[in-house]
């Protein structure tokens, strides 16, 4: 280590390098953007075609299926799935991992403009191609609401502008607005007195129309003074409209008020909004992409503060603000390393002593600044993973700096000056340290080949942890040096060393070696009753490795019985509430019934647990954030948003509180409800849920209800459903083909009349108190709820002859699809539930895998475990099933980071060859990477986890981890033995010395992560299956190695010359140089 000695020969010039890392740091931190979570560049193409008053399977043939065809083209597909709603067709595009979005919606758009032509015509039949982009996620709702008895039309209005003040903010995206009432001027006709007067609504619409005429008219040129002209034949205000003449008959004038009731009033209701039960008008405020998200929320959140002076009588609300999350995340993982640094502090101080402790620590602020200083450069925006990446290298940091610290103390205590100590401990270590590093790098960095959502989310993780080491290197080999060649005095040895040595192996160390003993003079009480433990295990070796394989097979068979799942649920204190009514409610019963939904909550707003909740209503599909939802919307369908208060300043879990809710809603009829936590980590779909995909659709409903029964009576499982509609509720209107012709009418005619009677005519527009208002002709409000009313309205022939809509058409109720949904050009429809602890969705896949499926006529595919084909002649003939949702994310993933822990063990194992120049010693320090699953398994089931890929991602974190020590020890026991020393007494000399720094390194690293497996500050489950993933593997690996790694060391040197020789190795009957013993 030549350039460390040069170092601690020339301090100023490391003081000054430091000084400068750590003013661009802070530089860094200022400008640096911060994010709530990982960005995420899935590409993903959406195509939304409306087709207005289609049908659900009109959608899908005129539609979806041209668009499937068109888009069978496109390359790096991973599927496509569409669904047919009532006026509209969207189609999912999902490609594979690596493809650029923006190439992907040009490749998509390219193909549905070469189909324009084939898709029905139509000035509304306009394709929207548009890319999911999953950072464009609402950044806070923001909501208004006025005094008691404000104008609702005016609420609206100053919605809608301060709906444009916030889209101008830099780094939103857009906006959408829900609830608020539109102005619109109704014109309510009353069918009977229509046909008394021998009129209908196309003459009504005409004169309308006529007397609304914005016929400019010129100028009049005298010569002398020109004057414009200005004709006054537009309506000024509802009395005119009522003024208007419709028909004059023989000296009778018939106006619009004679048949009709005209009044002021606001667009029919598409959503409502309400905030805390009364009713608002709520801004979703999305964000772009790639921005920094805290500065664009602290941007709006100071505009809101402008708007409240501007509108003093609205009350502003803002909630789901994802500042206020990514402060609660600072709070949650900050208060997490701070309680761990201070605890590394304390078990540093009370074994080493505070100068050295504080030496140690200068890792960890050092290595944060090389840390941020790559993020800045490297565009990567500090997120949820990022600070957690930070407090995972807190302990590992150290670990570098407490080997060299310990290694120059242990030199001091020997009686060494201190630059001596300093140049000795750093020139020892100083290659095992670097080995050490390296291979905890070659663990992380594999995990950047993980694809697709799951590497967008963890990909941070293996780069800021590899540059945090990175950093921790320049600390171990210039800084720590150097300071502590300045910092340490000389002192004289306590004890005699070779005596010492002589002590702990009680005089099995023979005194022709005792001058080649290296250990400190002053050593404590653990130290020498882990030599004894040390010597009975070298005199018991087979025992040893036996029971460490017993453990290894124990901890095998544990691990199958643990449970699998996606990601642990964490407590945000956010949660969604989703609900509906029977096909064909209105907005209005659907808002009402929210109160069986929210009166539960009063409980909780009382207890000061409850923040706020927004209700939204109809069009609230425009409030998911995951692909994955459901995309039913409607007058039906509602959801509520519920913030209760940080994690960290209530004492109550949001678990209780769902729970809780769970027991008290009582659903009104027919009425459906499910509750949805906020997720930490990438999306995964439910947690469980089986796609049927075939031709029939009735056969596929079938299924997928009888599945949603079975799952909504099997225990531990919660808001059982599925996506197959068939009840929806419908007035057929089928025209007569020989009486339409008798009247030479046709059946576009009698369609448009029906449209305008129920629909309304909206085709006039007016200008109304600088206001442009919509005027809409339709039948009064109380003759559109029965057929009757319908069957009374009156259309007009050529030849002036009138005819009612019953003598035209037969007219009769039915129930029809909601929508069609299709998965890879086949009907698909899927049947899903959730589950609570300590059930499952292992557990719920078990019995449909063994019980289920076959009693439904379903078969497992051949090479595939998820995929089940229907046999002949059952219910499920023609049908294939397969199970999708979270478990399909989970088992994608868990396959990547097995390949990802198989390439860092090659890493690794490489590594270490290339430091010992030894396969033998190599494959002893990878005796480690099992010890330590052993402690992950047993931690696991002492916790109550199932392992989840939080803890997998922890386990292949470990693999780099627990090699260190090894590494270091049997660089150790090579050593002792090329200063002459037997075997025997190496292998206890360099547990004796390595014994110390192996505990600290393990505890320093344990106690910078105990505080988030404690969720000492809450709101920390999401990480507490990886922190005790990397706790309980480490704490037992290293308990593991302190008598392991002597064992195997032991036994590879000392095997029966013949097994050696089978195995290759050759016998020396010398004592080796370092040359021979790398080389061994």
């Amino acid at each position: 280590m030549k350039l460390s000695a040069k170092a601690v020969d020339h301090p100023r010039f490391v003081l000054v390098a430091t000084v400068m890392v750590l003013l661009l740091a802070l530089f860094a931190a200022y400008l640096i953007p911060v994010q709530r979570t990982p960005a995420i560049s899935k590409a993903v193409v959406l195509v939304a075609i409306p087709y207005p008053d289609s049908q659900p399977n009109e959608s899908e043939n005129e539609i979806a299926r041209k668009v499937e065809e068109a888009l069978t083209e496109l390359q790096s597909v991973d599927f496509i799935a569409s669904t047919s709603l009532r006026g509209a067709s969207i189609t999912q595009v999902i490609f594979l991992d690596g493809v650029d979005p923006d190439d992907a919606k040009r490749e998509v758009k390219d193909l549905i403009d070469r189909i324009r032509n084939e898709l029905p015509l139509g000035r509304e039949v306009q394709p929207d191609v548009r890319k999911i982009d999953f950072e464009s996620a609402p950044l806070m709702l923001v909501t208004l609401a006025g005094p008691k008895g404000f104008d609702e039309r005016a609420l609206k209005q100053i919605a809608e502008e301060v709906e444009k003040q916030i889209s101008s903010v830099d780094g939103i995206a857009n906006t959408q607005l829900f609830g608020g009432k539109e102005r619109e001027i109704h014109v309510n006709v009353n069918p009977d007195l229509m046909t008394q007067y021998g009129l209908t609504l196309r003459s009504l619409r005409q004169a309308l129309s006529d007397f609304n005429a914005k016929v400019p008219a010129g100028s009049f040129d005298t010569g002398k003074v020109d004057r414009t002209i200005r004709n006054e034949s537009k309506f000024r205000g509802v009395d005119d409209i009522r003024e208007a003449i419709v028909s004059s008959e023989g000296g009778r004038v018939i106006r619009v008020s004679d048949v009709a009731e005209v009044i002021d009033s606001h667009r029919r209701l598409l959503n409502v909004a309400q905030l805390d039960g009364e009713d608002c008008a709520t801004i979703i405020v999305n964000k772009e992409s790639n921005i920094n998200t805290l500065g664009a929320a602290r941007a709006v959140n100071a505009l809101v503060d402008d708007l409240r002076q501007q509108y003093p009588n609205i009350s502003f609300t803002t909630s789901r603000d994802t500042s206020q999350e990514i402060w609660i995340m600072f709070r949650v993982l900050g208060s997490s390393a701070l309680f761990g640094a201070m605890l590394v502090l304390v078990i540093l101080a009370w074994s080493m002593g505070l100068r050295i402790s504080i030496l140690v620590l200068l890792a960890i602020p050092f290595s944060s600044a090389v840390g941020l200083v790559f993020l800045y450069f490297a565009g990567i925006p500090v997120s949820n993973m990022v600070v957690f990446s930070f407090i995972l290298a807190l302990g590992m940091v150290v670990d570098g700096a407490i080997i060299v610290a310990e290694n120059i103390h242990r030199h001091i205590e020997r009686g060494e000056d201190p630059v001596t100590a300093a140049k000795t401990g750093i020139e020892e270590v100083g290659l095992p340290v670097i080995a050490a590093d390296l291979t905890t790098i070659a663990a992380f960095l594999p995990m950047l080949l993980v694809p697709g959502i799951m590497g967008d989310f963890m990909g941070v993780m293996p780069k800021v942890v590899s540059v945090a080491l990175f950093g921790s290197i320049l600390v171990d080999h210039f800084i720590l040096p150097t300071l502590a060649a300045r910092w340490y005095q000389k002192r004289e040895p306590v004890h005699d060393e070779s005596a010492v040595f002589a002590a702990v192996t009680k005089g099995e160390s023979t005194s022709l070696h005792a001058e080649a003993t290296r250990v400190r003079p002053n050593l404590g009480l653990w130290t020498r009753l882990y030599a004894g433990v040390l010597r009975t295990a070298l005199a018991n070796r087979l025992a040893v490795i036996v029971l460490a394989g017993v453990a290894l097979f124990s901890a095998t068979h544990l691990f199958f019985k643990l449970g699998f799942e996606f990601f642990p649920a964490s407590d945000r204190g956010q949660f969604g509430i989703k609900y509906e009514l029977p096909l064909g409610y209105s907005i209005e019963e659907t808002l009402a019934a929210a109160k069986v939904l929210t009166d539960p909550l009063k409980k909780w707003e009382d207890r000061g647990i409850l923040q706020h909740y927004v209700t939204a209503v109809g069009s609230s599909g425009g409030l998911a954030t995951r692909i994955e939802n459901d995309p039913a919307s409607g007058p039906e369908f509602g959801e509520i948003m519920v913030d209760l208060l940080s994690p960290l300043d209530r004492t109550i879990h949001e678990q209780e509180v769902i729970n809780d809710l769970r027991r008290e809603i009582r659903p009104l009829p027919g009425m459906k409800y499910s509750i949805k936590e906020i997720e930490d980590g990438p999306p995964g779909g439910s947690d469980v849920a089986v796609r049927l995909t075939g031709d029939d659709l009735e056969q596929l409903g079938s299924l997928g209800k009888l599945l949603a029964d079975r799952f909504k009576n099997m225990r531990g499982t919660v808001d059982a459903s599925t996506d197959y509609r068939d009840d929806h509720p419908e007035l057929i209107i089928e025209p007569k083909p020989e009486v339409v012709g008798l009247y030479g009418l046709t059946e576009a005619q009698i369609a448009q009349a029906i449209q305008v009677a129920i629909a309304g005519d909206s085709q006039i527009q007016l200008t109304l108190d600088d206001e442009d208002v919509t005027l809409r002709l339709q039948l009064a409000p109380e003759y559109q709820r029965y057929p009757n009313s319908l069957k009374r309205l009156m259309i007009s022939a050529p030849d002036g002859r009138q005819a009612s809509i019953a003598e035209l058409a037969d007219i009769r109720n039915d129930v029809s699809l909601f929508s069609i949904n299709r998965y890879e050009r086949d009907r698909a429809v899927v049947a899903k539930c959730d589950v609570e602890k300590p059930t499952l969705p292992d557990d719920i896949f078990k019995v449909l895998r063994d019980d289920i499926l076959p009693e439904l006529g379903f078969r497992p595919a051949k090479g595939n475990s998820m995929v089940f084909l229907g046999k002949p002649t059952t219910p499920a003939e023609g049908v294939k099933a397969e199970f999708t949702g979270e478990n399909e994310e989970r088992d994608k993933n868990f396959g990547y980071l097995v390949r990802s822990m198989i390439l860092g063990v090659v890493l690794i194992f490489a590594i270490l060859v290339t430091q010992f120049n030894s396969f033998r010693q190599s494959l002893i320090v990878m005796v480690t990477v099992p010890l330590s699953f052993i402690g992950v398994t047993i931690g696991m089931w002492f916790l109550g986890y199932p392992f989840s890929l939080a803890s997998f991602i922890g386990l292949v974190a470990l693999t780099g981890i627990v090699v260190n020590d090894a590494i270091v020890m049997v660089d150790f026991t090579n050593q002792a033995r090329e200063r002459g020393l037997p075997l025997r007494d190496a292998i206890v000399e360099a547990g004796i010395n390595r014994f110390r720094p192996v505990l600290l390194t393990t505890v320093t690293t344990i106690g910078g992560l105990l505080p988030l497996l404690l969720n000492i500050s809450g709101g920390a489950e999401f990480w507490q299956p990886l922190t005790a993933a990397i706790i309980f593997g480490l704490a037992f690996a290293t308990v593991l190695t302190l008598i392991m790694i002597p064992v195997c060391y032991s036994v590879s040197y000392t095997l029966p010359e013949n097994i050696r020789s089978f195995f290759g190795l050759f016998v020396r009957n010398k004592q080796p140089s370092r040359s021979q013993v790398a080389t061994g």
